[in-house]
């Protein structure tokens, strides 16, 4: 409960700075997102250099049991590529803020801090991985997600400008760190084919990202 408190405090704190300056709202959704089954949509305050604002996600879960697919590296010997897994239920919140260049009009930075979670309960799963971790069994795991991404990006307008509400959309790139929390616990299975009755795994790992995508949305002067 802290965190979603510290996310809207810091939202509302931010906002208020904007004053009187207060002109600007901003609506959008990142439709590569969907490509992971996330719907992530954004809501933002400010004015035409100056924006401060907050995203919310959701990913259901599409798969009850079976293989696991995954593919990368990280802690867990390539057990850790999230969006892979099906068997999670995903959520995130964060905040950003977004600059706009003065003299370069639609070309700005922006600073995401954001909380995500993974997690399934209780599902039968497998996942083979011959040289690192691997499992069979029913499973429950709980992944927190803390992280910071750093973006640039250009804003095309897709309608007249003299118009007061405008669609827009949003081409970026950029980096990100992250740091994740995994806990795994099997049940009455096979970990690194050794059977348990119960075990629990724990994993603590940081992990750069790179990042790039396209939002798109509605931007309303006020």
């Amino acid at each position: 409960m802290g965190k979603y408190f510290f996310f809207a405090v810091t939202f509302l704190c931010l906002s208020s700075q904007q004053g009187n300056a207060q002109r600007v709202i901003e609506l959008g959704i990142k439709p590569t997102e969907l490509l992971f089954l996330n719907t992530e949509v954004n809501f933002a305050m400010g004015n035409m250099k100056n924006r401060y604002g907050i995203f919310l996600s959701y990913r259901p879960s599409t798969q009850n049991s079976g293989v696991v697919k995954s593919g990368g590296s990280g802690a867990a010997g390539g057990y850790g590529q999230n969006h892979f897994n099906k068997l999670y239920t995903s959520y995130t919140l964060g905040v950003y803020q977004k600059i706009y260049f003065k003299r370069m009009w639609g070309l700005f930075l922006e600073t995401d801090i954001f909380y995500r979670n993974w997690n399934f309960e209780k599902k039968q799963a497998k996942f083979s991985n011959a040289e690192g971790y691997r499992f069979s069994g029913l499973r429950t795991e709980n992944v927190n997600v803390y992280g910071l991404k750093i973006l640039a990006g250009k804003t095309l307008f897709l309608t007249q400008k003299k118009v007061r509400t405008k669609v827009y959309l949003d081409i970026f790139a950029g980096f990100g760190i992250r740091y994740k929390e995994a806990v795994y616990e099997t049940f009455n299975g096979y970990v690194y084919d050794i059977y348990y009755d119960y075990k629990k795994d724990l994993f603590y790992y940081f992990q750069p990202t790179p990042q790039l995508g396209v939002k798109l949305g509605i931007l309303k002067i006020r």
